[in-house]
């Protein structure tokens, strides 16, 4: 369907205009039910027959059709500042950022004597920050990564630390 620029202003509108007051869990939990995995129905007249045809903004059932990007050190201004959180790499489906990914080296160390890894998760969590945090970039993510050589570790938004995710390769992987 093509839809007429009012129909696409509405949908952007829908993606973008956040209902910040119901908080970050419920926000990133209906963007992701009911806009990035259903879509959004929208009246449309075509022929002269006026009815809702869904628009979708990323197509589940052809991936190939949809356009990726990746990109390194993705500056976002944090809230109530003009300072900037710069994401290690983020990937954005159709120009939506649905992972985030911090990246540590395996020599970092930190003054609690934490691995690397868990300083990425920090990371997400002091990004996550309502009051000077980019929440505006963790509430369409849908997975987030921790990664220091061969360490990895995974969740979603405003997952608490204790509760990231070790990722294991299903083959071993050879040293």
């Amino acid at each position: 369907v093509d839809f007429n620029d009012s129909n696409i202003r509405s949908a952007l509108t829908r993606l973008t205009d956040i209902n910040w007051a119901q908080g970050m869990i419920p926000v990133n939990q209906d963007l992701y039910e009911n806009v990035l995995t259903q879509g959004i129905s929208l009246e449309q007249t075509i022929d002269g027959n006026r009815r809702s045809y869904s628009l979708n903004f990323i197509d589940w059932q052809t991936p190939e059709n949809n356009v990726y990007h990746v990109t390194e050190e993705f500056s976002v201004q944090r809230r109530g500042q003009s300072a900037h959180y710069r994401p290690d790499i983020i990937v954005f489906v159709n120009g939506i950022p649905l992972v985030v990914i911090e990246c540590k080296r395996s020599d970092l160390s930190s003054s609690k004597n934490e691995k690397p890894v868990f300083q990425g998760i920090t990371q997400h969590l002091r990004n996550q920050n309502w009051e000077d945090g980019i929440p505006s970039l963790y509430v369409y993510s849908q997975i987030l990564l921790s990664v220091a050589v061969n360490d990895a570790r995974y969740a979603t938004t405003t997952t608490p630390a204790k509760f990231w995710s070790l990722w294991q390769e299903e083959m071993p992987v050879d040293e």
